[in-house]
């Protein structure tokens, strides 16, 4: 009933560099060891511990726990070791477990590398087998009685792969890192044991897929702008979904909430068989402002919910169901705007020069005495009749009350120039309505109706 399967490298290597760009949160400096290494058959990660961990015995322990569950995030078991050296670190990590099962984290004192080391077994040094028989044979059994050896013949003949045996053997082994960068974009995938046919289990596995990707882009400093899911089926069915938050993500839980809300709308189209969750765009994150004091309930939306609702929106009507208008600087009214993807926190973040750019825009001063008609009509629909009567959809009405004019002139550098004396009217029905005369035409038209 022995079923082997094959690791693969690739794989590790993929899985080792996810959990580096976590740990990144805990440290500036990573080193992403190699697979395997003269020291341990196992993947190591190297972290420099920062400086704000107490100098006692303990220093340290409150850090490895902190980086057992970031791996644990990540579904790996581990085991820490704190120490002055590398290979010190790594022999705690290793054996620290063995003198106490219950602690998986191992913090050497400052200094007690050596005295740590000396009752340890000679096998973990990193020499050929011949080399250890050889040792054992001279009655040289731990690290202490390797390193109390006469240093200048030992040190030039016990060396295996430019180390130092005897210098890792007294705890003076390298403590340099290399640095670990991210490079490549972030991507996390799960495959289900069965197949899932419906949303609420589909929802339950999302939310530990979308921390892992929450944690890696927390290390790196990043937000992700732009999000792909794909949710993977039997017999190479795939369904790509792209998820485009209001404002860049950080957090696992707003991403996870947001891959439900778009989930929650639609039927999905074939048994889940994996899932994978792909950063296609990543930004900087945005500052957020504390507010001083708390804000009155329901006067605000939190990002998370609006997030939600709009892919709602866009997943049960399109992708442009959701859109917002943005100013045009020109100075005709019906042109004063254009629809653009809804994105509150750009807004937001430019609220500041909004002002300026409404008191620089041609229209607010020109309408200063007329507020304008929300529902224009465009093109505007030419009059037959004066301003004592107006056509409305072949209906004659009289006017009653009338306000104006307002004059608005502009564009004369184009063919087809605009000067225009604009009125709001009001009919004997109750209907009011915005009405211009074009001078270059001579004639009135309909622009607007005021609802």
């Amino acid at each position: 009933d022995l079923e082997v399967q094959t690791g693969d490298p690739n794989a590790d290597d993929r899985a080792a560099r996810a959990v580096a760009e976590a740990l990144l949160s805990l440290s500036t400096t990573v080193d992403v060891g190699p697979a395997r290494s003269a020291l341990s058959p196992h993947r190591a990660l190297y972290l420099r511990v920062p400086r704000a961990a107490p100098r006692r015995h303990l220093r340290g322990a409150r850090f490895g726990a902190q980086i057992l569950e970031e791996v644990g995030r990540f579904g790996y078991r581990a085991r820490v070791g704190i120490a002055d050296d590398r290979f010190t670190a790594w022999a705690a990590a290793r054996c620290g477990a063995r003198r106490a099962p219950s602690a998986p984290c191992a913090a050497v004192p400052r200094g007690g590398s050596s005295a740590f080391l000396a009752p340890l077994p000679i096998d973990l040094l990193p020499a050929d087998r011949d080399v250890l028989s050889m040792l054992r044979a001279l009655g040289i059994e731990t690290l202490g009685d390797f390193a109390a050896l006469p240093p200048p013949t030992v040190g030039r003949r016990f060396s295996s792969a430019g180390l130092d045996l005897q210098a890792l053997a007294r705890g003076d082994g390298q403590a340099l890192l290399t640095p670990f960068t991210p490079t490549e974009p972030v991507s996390e995938s799960i495959e289900t044991e069965d197949e899932i046919t419906a949303i609420e289990p589909l929802s339950f596995v999302l939310r530990p897929l979308s921390d892992r990707v929450g944690e890696r882009l927390r290390g790196r400093g990043a937000a992700a702008a732009r999000i792909r899911l794909s949710l993977g089926g039997p017999r190479g069915a795939r369904t790509p979904i792209e998820l485009s938050p209001s404002r860049p993500l950080t957090s696992g839980r707003a991403l996870a909430e947001l891959a439900r809300a778009h989930l929650a709308e639609r039927e999905l189209d074939h048994p889940i068989t994996s899932i994978t969750i792909a950063i296609e765009s990543e930004v900087e994150p945005e500052n957020e402002t504390l507010d001083l004091f708390e804000r009155a309930a329901g006067k605000d939306a939190s990002p998370e919910a609006l997030d939600a609702a709009l892919a709602r929106l866009r997943a049960a009507l399109g992708e442009d169901a959701a859109c917002a208008a943005e100013l045009v600087d020109t100075h005709r009214p019906e042109r004063a705007y254009r629809l653009a993807p809804f994105a509150p926190s750009r807004r937001a973040k430019n609220a500041g020069h909004a002002a300026a750019e409404r008191a620089d825009s041609p229209l607010p001063a020109a309408l200063a005495e007329s507020a304008g008609a929300l529902r224009l009509l465009d093109p505007p629909t030419p009059l037959r009749l004066d301003l004592e009567t107006v056509e409305v959809e072949g209906r004659r009405r009289r006017v009653v009350a009338r306000r104006g004019p307002t004059r608005l002139a502009g564009d004369w550098w184009q063919a087809s120039p605009m000067d225009r004396d604009y009125y709001e009217v009001e009919t004997e029905d109750g209907g009011r309505y915005w009405i211009f005369r074009d001078h270059h035409a001579g004639r009135y038209y309909l622009h607007g109706i005021f609802d």
